[in-house]
């Protein structure tokens, strides 16, 4: 059976509610992991994979496009922490092509 699913992540600041992006994922039965393209604030563009090594982790490799042309690879790991909560730790890749850690988030 092929599954989509779409997200939309919304900013609330203030009174005021912001979409910051929205993703579709689809899940590839072949290679056990969700294939997704995302578009987020600033009209960049996503697209990668997310993995799930474990029942409580799931890890996302992706290039970021921009319009000007430019480009980055992006990771993050996400740790389900219960029902209603994830932490997320972002990589971006150095010049060296090493992954560095770029920030820590809660999500609920």
């Amino acid at each position: 059976m092929w599954n989509l699913l779409t997200i939309k992540i919304l900013v609330y600041k203030e009174d005021t509610v912001i979409l910051s992006s929205q993703a579709n994922f689809s899940w590839n039965p072949f290679k056990n992991h969700f294939v997704h393209t995302s578009i987020s604030i600033g009209n960049m563009y996503s697209e990668g994979i997310t993995d799930f090594p474990d029942d409580s982790t799931f890890i996302s490799t992706m290039i970021d496009y921009w319009q000007n042309g430019k480009f980055e690879e992006h990771k993050d790991k996400n740790y389900i922490i219960d029902e209603n909560v994830h932490e997320n730790v972002s990589y971006k890749k150095d010049e060296e092509g090493n992954w560095i850690e770029s920030g820590t988030w809660r999500w609920s």
